[in-house]
């Protein structure tokens, strides 16, 4: 039996706070108390919770005990196949691995292009530290290692951060941004069709990104690139005084 939560020791560390999570996807009376008994044994500050949006109870539940709506998550999946791949015909916009001279203007990017997610909403964490959060990203992209790769485009105004699990066969889109300037001229979508023909080119099978519900403009990026909705989850944050 898994143990009613999870403290997340990356979170914890970069806020300076003891975080924990849930570990539910649908929640019912007994799993809520044996959760909210962990988080005070172990003098948690902040508990996410990840819950399925069909559970109708188990938000309700949630809610009454605290825990509050922060964001809905849309997780996004399509198939990989070797036409996916780059070919000299294929033109991305000149989006390439980005160089280490781009990577101050890259993180500054990071820090500006997110105005709305789960963090930044949540006055409990520090605006400026959040910013910061998008730009910690960017960098374990950047030094990832073999299993992890940044794409920039050529001016370093946009960049997208991809995992490959070679195991699994999955391609995970991690972070995308774009500075608002660009935005509206095709840029995102040439980002995620680089990202495509790399995982492609690298022999996986399936890509996958997770996007917000209230981001339209992210989602009809992803359906053009051929992904189409797998899930959708509900995220909660509880406090704890």
């Amino acid at each position: 039996m898994s143990p009613p939560i999870t403290r997340l020791d990356w979170d914890s560390a970069f806020f300076g706070i003891a975080i924990a999570r849930v570990n539910a996807r649908r929640l019912d009376g007994p799993m809520l108390a044996a959760a909210l008994r962990a988080c005070r044994a172990e003098r948690i500050r902040c508990a996410y919770l990840l819950l399925d949006a069909d559970d109708a109870q188990g938000a309700e539940l949630a809610q009454a005990a605290g825990f509050v709506l922060r964001d809905v998550r849309v997780t996004l999946e399509r198939p990989l196949e070797a036409t996916d791949a780059a070919t000299p015909e294929r033109s991305h916009m000149g989006i390439d691995r980005a160089r280490p001279e781009q990577h101050a203007t890259l993180e500054a990017v990071a820090r500006d292009a997110f105005e709305h997610t789960r963090f930044l909403d949540d006055g409990g964490f520090p605006h400026e530290r959040c910013r910061d959060l998008y730009a910690s990203f960017l960098r374990r992209g950047l030094d990832g290692g073999p299993q992890r790769m940044t794409l920039a485009t050529p001016d370093a105004g946009g960049f997208i951060v991809c995992h490959a699990d070679l195991d699994d066969g999955v391609g995970t889109i991690e972070l995308i941004a774009v500075i608002a300037g660009s935005r509206g001229h095709g840029l995102g979508g040439a980002l995620v069709d680089a990202a495509v023909a790399a995982f492609a080119d690298a022999g996986l099978r399936r890509a996958s990104v997770a996007t917000q519900a209230a981001n339209v403009a992210s989602q009809r990026v992803y359906q053009r690139s051929g992904f189409r909705t797998r899930s959708v989850g509900l995220w909660f944050h509880r406090w704890f005084g």
